[in-house]
């Protein structure tokens, strides 16, 4: 977006958060909507409402709500002289100009209509509902600022994590620990210093990724061209996604619900979590065996741009930054959400922070085996409610539940055996 005199940013509302102090302040309302005879507007067009409390609210007709219930995340505001918005408002913003700087403080969600009209028009004698913003702060700063909000998290306690409730889980898991595959093999190395011992076997597994609000694994396989997924303890084993795939390095983003996968012809591809393709694909890559990450603090995708860089793209704008540079033969990466960590060929572990600052290396081992794959799993796991976190979702045997927070249920069933 480019800030001019006429576009310019706005903040989200960040005060007291409560309604009634909000009732009579006035405030603005932007957009191109249809006017009240139903014809659509094509000038930028500016409706100033005032808010009002619940109980008048409630004293207008229910028609002209279109049964639409009122919570304690909506609120009210209207015009006397008829002024009110109308369709083609809805998802724009309610702004409050405070000591000179605009406030977004709610979000269209319902305009009145004429329940008796040929064609829908709008009622500009009932009011507006807005959602308000300030009852899902925790949902923005989960996307606007994650490492605020990462640091925020209080322990989970015991028992299911309710709707609407998030927490840290990470002490359920024990402590932080690295995942390496070898010799065709996935261990779990702790890095307390605890004993290493095999998750899974496989013919030759490539890049294992996890999700840590689901507890579980991801690695690519290349021998059978498949993904497969598995718990942290390696029960549970399922094939995610076959498909012919080539080269299928992986990054998983569970916060987002995301998995990216990067093919042969150098093209990062996006998926939701049920295994189905979402968005067009990122960015083109020069180096075609590069490993893919996701950093949790950013959001970012993280890769080895060619053996000598490393960049990462944020996956909203798609701007790209190097990271670091000038390096030798590096192969492997992994991510924390502190941390980005990679292998040279010698299997030297290099590190450096977020913010720019190297950590001293190490060996992973003092052997000259070549390690094919390295995850490291923090300490850090953001979990909130989950449709799949109970009984596999009540899904069948034979499927695996998955998130899909485009369908009602905010899960689907994906078949992983006998599928007809």
């Amino acid at each position: 977006m480019n800030t001019t005199n006429s576009v310019r940013p706005a903040t989200i509302w960040n005060a007291d958060n409560e309604q009634d102090r909000l009732v009579g302040l006035n405030g603005t309302v932007i957009g191109f909507s249809f006017d009240e005879y139903g014809e659509p507007s094509d000038k930028l067009r500016e409706a100033n409402l005032t808010v009002i409390d619940m109980p008048t609210c409630l004293e207008y007709d229910n028609a002209t709500r279109n049964g639409y219930r009122l919570t304690s995340q909506i609120y009210c505001a209207s015009e006397s002289m008829c002024n009110n918005i109308c369709n083609g408002y809805g998802g724009g913003g309610m702004y409050f100009n405070i000591n000179g700087t605009w406030y977004l403080r709610g979000i269209v969600s319902v305009c009145a209509t004429i329940p008796i009209a040929k064609i829908p028009a709008c009622d500009s004698s009932n009011p507006t509902l807005f959602t308000d913003v300030t009852k899902y702060d925790k949902w923005i700063l989960r996307y606007t600022n994650t490492t605020k909000w990462i640091k925020a998290l209080e322990p989970c306690k015991h028992g299911t994590i309710k709707k609407d409730n998030e927490c840290n889980a990470a002490i359920s898991f024990g402590s932080s620990f690295l995942v390496v595959t070898h010799d065709g093999r996935i261990f779990r190395v702790p890095m307390n210093g605890g004993p290493a011992f095999t998750i899974t076997e496989d013919s030759q597994p490539l890049k294992v990724e996890y999700d840590c609000v689901e507890g579980r694994l991801y690695w690519a396989d290349p021998e059978n061209k498949t993904i497969f997924s598995a718990k942290y303890d390696g029960t549970d084993k399922k094939i995610f996604i076959s498909e012919n795939l080539e080269y299928p390095s992986i990054a998983v983003d569970p916060l987002r619900g995301k998995l990216y996968r990067m093919d042969r012809n150098n093209k990062i591809i996006t998926y939701n979590l049920d295994g189905s393709e979402s968005l067009p694909r990122l960015t083109d890559i020069n180096n075609w065996n590069s490993d893919t990450t996701v950093s949790m603090a950013t959001g970012e995708v993280c890769y080895i741009a060619s053996t000598t860089r490393i960049d990462c793209i944020n996956t909203l704008s798609k701007q790209i930054r190097t990271i670091v540079s000038n390096l030798t033969e590096t192969y492997l990466l992994t991510v924390t959400d502190e941390m980005i960590f990679w292998v040279e060929d010698n299997n030297v572990i290099e590190g450096i922070s977020h913010h720019g600052v190297r950590r001293k290396h190490y060996k992973l081992t003092d052997t000259t085996d070549y390690i094919f794959s390295i995850t490291a799993v923090s300490n850090v796991c953001p979990v909130f409610y989950s449709p799949c976190a109970i009984n596999n979702g009540e899904c069948p045997s034979n499927t695996l539940c998955l998130l899909n927070p485009s369908v009602e249920s905010g899960k689907i069933c994906k078949c992983t055996e006998n599928c007809t």
